[in-house]
């Protein structure tokens, strides 16, 4: 079972290196769901990966694990690539909170514009 960041195209274990590598992956799939460039890990398919002798000061490949469930779910990269997903969602949501306030603003504003005209209308009037 292939793990849920992992995007759908990338589920198959039948993927060639050269797509893969072609894959256009977000922040969050790319900290979490593959291990850093640095590792020099071998390709095998998109979550099975063969360490090489080569060393790397990176602390997320010794992180990495084929297994699905786990794979790189404990790096630092999965954890900013959250991160950032978070910040970006959060922008999003502040936008359209700006756009809601501003149109409580024009309503309540309509609103005590109309109760005071009322107002004026309906009052007291003297009979001569």
């Amino acid at each position: 079972m292939a793990p849920p960041l992992l995007p759908r195209p990338l589920r198959h274990e039948s993927l060639s290196p050269r797509s893969f590598s072609r894959f256009q992956w977000g922040c969050q799939a790319s900290g979490c769901c593959k291990p850093s460039n640095d590792c020099n890990f071998t390709y095998v398919t998109p979550t099975n990966w063969t360490k090489t002798a080569a060393t790397s000061t990176n602390q997320d490949c010794n992180a990495w694990d084929n297994d699905p469930d786990v794979l790189c779910y404990n790096c630092q990269s999965c954890k900013a690539g959250l991160l950032d997903n978070i910040k970006r969602d959060w922008k999003k949501v502040a936008v359209l909170n700006i756009i809601f306030l501003v149109f409580l603003i024009v309503v309540y504003s309509i609103g005590c514009c109309a109760f005071r005209n009322n107002r004026e209308d309906n009052g007291w009037k003297r009979y001569p």
